[in-house]
Order: structure tokens, then C-alpha cells, then sequence
């Protein structure tokens, strides 16, 4: 099972809360701010920080196209996980 996967005839939502936060990607503090800005598209030159940006992409948790980045399903998954979640967002956006 990847690591963002539920299955609730499997686990509780606490057991796959617990699941995720043992083996997400760890992030520094950094990559974490900038995983947060990325939750609406970003223009490139408006970046917290091109490096964190660069790390999360090698990752997976953000995409970029054409001098726009924004977050990943996966990305998303980080910070429900993290109860970090801006409010507009619910599980059933992904």
C-alpha cells in the first residue's frame, strides 16, 4: 500500500493518520512553508524559496509547467496528514 492510500476496511482513519505521519516524506521547515504557498498555482518569481520549491518537486508533492507550480495529490496527502490543510480544502478534493 503507498503511503497516502486509506483503505477503511483495513484501518481507521487514526491508524491511517498514524500510518502516514511514520512514512511520509520528512520535510524541513522550509519546504513545509513552501508546500503551504503551492496549495493555489504560484508564479515563479513569487516563491518563498526556488530551492524548497526544487526539493519538493523532486519529491513529487508539487508540479510545474510553464513558470507555474502548485501542489500534488501527494503533496495535498502531507499536509491533511499534518492537519495543515487550508480550510478550502476537504479529503474529497483528492
Amino acid at each position: 500500500m503507498d503511503w497516502l492510500e486509506f483503505n477503511p476496511e483495513t484501518e481507521s482513519l487514526q491508524e491511517c493518520r498514524d500510518r502516514r505521519l511514520m512514512q511520509m516524506p520528512q520535510l524541513t521547515p522550509i519546504q513545509l512553508e513552501a508546500l503551504v504557498q503551492l496549495t493555489h498555482a504560484v508564479w515563479d518569481g513569487y516563491l518563498i524559496s526556488k530551492q524548497a520549491r526544487g526539493d519538493l518537486l523532486n519529491m513529487g508533492l508539487i508540479t510545474k509547467w510553464n513558470g507555474w507550480q502548485v501542489i500534488s495529490r501527494e503533496g495535498l496527502a502531507i499536509l491533511e496528514t499534518l492537519k495543515m490543510l487550508p480550510t478550502k480544502y476537504t479529503s474529497n478534493d483528492f
